[in-house]
């Protein structure tokens, strides 16, 4: 096996880990996701009151 593979089989390997422990925290996540959402959201309408008010 040469090297890149045995990196690409170690990152598909993470990505199933990954996806795995995604389905069990499923909520967490979705909350997690959310609460970004919601930061950008608020982020941008300061943006947007900021560049009007100058």
């Amino acid at each position: 096996m040469e090297f890149w593979d045995i990196i690409r089989t170690f990152f598909e390997f993470l990505a199933v880990v990954l996806v795995i422990i995604g389905f069990i925290n499923e909520k967490k996540l979705i909350k997690f996701e959310n609460q970004i959402a919601e930061k950008i959201r608020i982020f941008f309408e300061h943006r947007k009151e900021r560049k009007t008010n100058e």
